[in-house]
């Protein structure tokens, strides 16, 4: 490689580093004022102020863990995070920080997931947006027990195989739950298949007693084991990669 195009290479990757430093610094910054605001006018604790301030680096160290694996199975989930599944990270990148700076959180990491408990999912259920996802602080067990996590975590492996084409699908889900609850919401493909691949993700790892009671519990009737297929249906709905989505276990039960 020629010396310029040396020069230009490492320019690019200071200016990469740089913005993502210079976006940490400030989602930091912005939680601790936030903090600071409501010690003023509610009476918060000042370590609220530094607790938000510690979750804005661990939101960004965020974009950086990934699951279990060989090296360079690692190194491919996280560049595919960056390049693939960009839209999608940016969106719960985001929006995670803007929820760090309004509320009092809690942040840890599943699987390569960053896993919130946020007061705004409290009796309005749970979201996942792009390797993010939102829990309520009554559901922040993070194990294989945990219904919500598991669901949520399969629409992470929808955009990590999926990358951008998740867009169309995760908005049509997010709108269906507006006039939908329930069963009914559970009930949409998109869902069913969310569920049918942390099953086939994980089922390894879980106990005979895990996959019964997920099975059984919220998420009971579902197409966890059959192969997904092309309905003609999905050719009339509004998200035209509705046929990309299949069940990734090819091994009925």
């Amino acid at each position: 490689m020629k010396s310029g195009k040396i020069w230009r290479h490492v320019i690019l990757r200071l200016r990469i580093h740089n913005a993502k430093a210079i976006n940490a610094t400030t989602s930091r910054t912005a939680g601790f004022i936030g903090a600071m605001g409501d010690e003023w006018f509610n009476g918060s604790s000042s370590r609220e102020a530094d607790k938000r301030a510690q979750n804005s680096w661990k939101i960004s160290r965020g974009l950086f863990v990934a699951d279990e694996g060989s090296d360079w199975d690692k190194v491919w989930q996280v560049f595919s995070r960056h390049t693939w599944q960009q839209p999608m990270t940016e969106l719960g990148y985001r929006y995670t920080n803007f929820t760090n700076n309004m509320a009092s959180i809690d942040v840890e990491y599943f699987r390569g997931a960053t896993v919130i408990s946020s007061p705004y999912c409290e009796g309005k259920g749970a979201l996942s947006i792009g390797g993010f996802i939102h829990l309520p602080p009554s559901d922040f067990n993070l194990d294989y027990d945990n219904e919500k996590l598991l669901h949520e975590y399969g629409h992470f492996l929808q955009t990590r195989d999926w990358g951008l084409f998740t867009l169309p699908s995760s908005f049509t889900s997010l709108m269906n739950t507006i006039p939908n609850e329930g069963d009914t919401h559970r009930k949409l493909w998109v869902e069913q298949d969310a569920n049918a691949r942390t099953m086939s993700y994980f089922e390894s790892a879980m106990t005979t007693t895990q996959i019964y009671n997920f099975e059984t519990g919220d998420y009971k009737n579902q197409q966890y084991y059959d192969n997904r297929y092309i309905r003609w249906w999905y050719l009339l709905a509004p998200d035209p990669f509705f046929i990309t989505y299949y069940n990734v276990n090819n091994n009925p039960r």
